[in-house]
């Protein structure tokens, strides 16, 4: 009655890094925005003041208000009050409409269209250097990098460490080329290209009885 959604979950949060990133450059060239450091994916644009980033972050504010409600502060909390927070949104509003109120919403706390059009124009697209490349792959192999935490990473690792890596952004091409390349190369050693045989006790049993694999291979 549904379909096998594993490895969608799987692969969901590596999808929204590189959205982020693919983001991120877009708005670079059509803009010339300039971003700061990226954290878990995402990055906030230079320039911009953190009360005005943090009133335009209504989701957030509503998970943090919730939460605070609550007494809670774990991770899991978080994620539990995003999803009791989450509305339909609203499809039958006009861009215009919306502008007006985002205009009429930021000029309130202090920054106006000609702050906001001094933003822009700052930055170009431009390919990231092999020097830097080489750097960075060394930096996710060392003891800071991808084994900070564990001592093992899978490619959907590899593709958001790059993406946390480019702050300006880059197209989903170049970085899961960029995370291909570092698996290949001495950084990586291959410690499973089959991880069925490690886990075939991870079963699903279905109503009807039949049993399939609880996890995705990779």
């Amino acid at each position: 009655t549904a379909l096998d959604g594993r490895k969608l979950y799987a692969h969901a949060k590596t999808g929204g890094y590189l959205y982020q990133a693919e983001l991120r450059r877009e708005l670079v060239r059509r803009l010339g925005v300039e971003w700061g450091p990226v954290h878990n994916g995402t990055a906030e644009v230079v320039g911009i003041p953190q009360p005005v980033l943090r009133a335009f972050s209504r989701r957030r504010a509503e998970i943090e208000r919730t939460m605070a409600e609550r007494g809670e502060h774990s991770q899991r909390a978080a994620q539990v009050a995003a999803l009791d927070t989450r509305q339909a949104k609203d499809y039958g509003v006009s861009a215009e409409s919306l502008r007006g109120r985002w205009r009429a919403r930021a000029s309130r706390l202090g920054l106006e269209w000609e702050q906001l059009a001094e933003l822009t124009g700052r930055a170009v697209v431009s390919e990231p250097a092999r020097a830097n490349v080489e750097e960075t792959a060394s930096h996710l192999a060392s003891p800071h990098g991808l084994t900070r935490d564990r001592a093992s990473f899978t490619r959907r690792d590899v593709i958001q460490a790059w993406c946390d890596q480019l702050p300006q952004g880059a197209d989903i091409v170049m970085i899961e080329s960029l995370a291909d390349e570092f698996l290949a190369s001495e950084h990586s050693v291959p410690l499973a290209t089959d991880v069925r045989g490690l886990t075939h006790r991870d079963v699903i049993r279905r109503a009807d009885g039949q049993v399939i694999a609880a996890t995705a291979e990779e």
